[in-house]
């Protein structure tokens, strides 16, 4: 009988060995589990809102870079508007112009005038944009489209971004002196 108690105290002193280590494990294996799933739920919340201010700034730059876009053309259907009535009748007078323009917008590359052959007889400034004067556009397949679809319409067309032969990349706007 003393021998099954001290079998059995062994038993139950294994077992409780086994409890002393078992429990701090679970619990540690718990925490460990705690920790990644929370650190993973501030992750997932991290890479939302930063998706959704990246978002909301690519629309602000979006609205931003479409009203400036627009404001400069507003100052091509202005000189139009003075060409249509008269008040620019020779090359003096569109460099006038042409100059307020740049004045006030010192981000245009150039302002031109090309004629019904599609050839650009009027450069401002002429400084850094010599290659443009003499230039026929026609020759150019987005410049061409473009003003074949300003003839068709009536109405201010602009090229997509293409290699300028003044250097780099840009678009052109063509607006119709019909």
């Amino acid at each position: 009988m003393i021998k099954r108690m001290v079998t059995g105290g062994r038993r139950l002193l294994s077992m409780c060995a086994q409890h002393t280590v078992a429990a701090p494990v679970a619990a540690a294996v718990a925490i460990i589990v705690v920790v990644v799933t929370v650190w993973q739920l501030v992750r997932d919340d991290q890479a939302i809102r930063l998706d959704a201010e990246t978002r909301s700034n690519t629309e602000h730059f979006a609205t931003r870079l479409e009203a400036h876009i627009a404001i400069r053309l507003i100052v091509g259907e202005h000189i139009q508007r003075k060409w249509l009535s008269g008040k620019i009748n020779n090359v003096k007078d569109f460099q006038d112009e042409a100059n307020a323009a740049h004045e006030l917008f010192g981000d245009f590359q150039a302002i031109n005038w090309v004629d019904a052959d599609g050839v650009i007889r009027w450069v401002s400034p002429y400084e850094g944009n010599e290659a443009a004067q003499g230039l026929d556009v026609r020759s150019l397949p987005a410049p061409r489209a473009a003003l074949a679809e300003v003839e068709r319409t009536g109405e201010l067309q602009v090229t997509p971004p293409i290699e300028l032969v003044q250097g780099g990349t840009g678009f052109v706007a063509y607006i119709p002196l019909i």
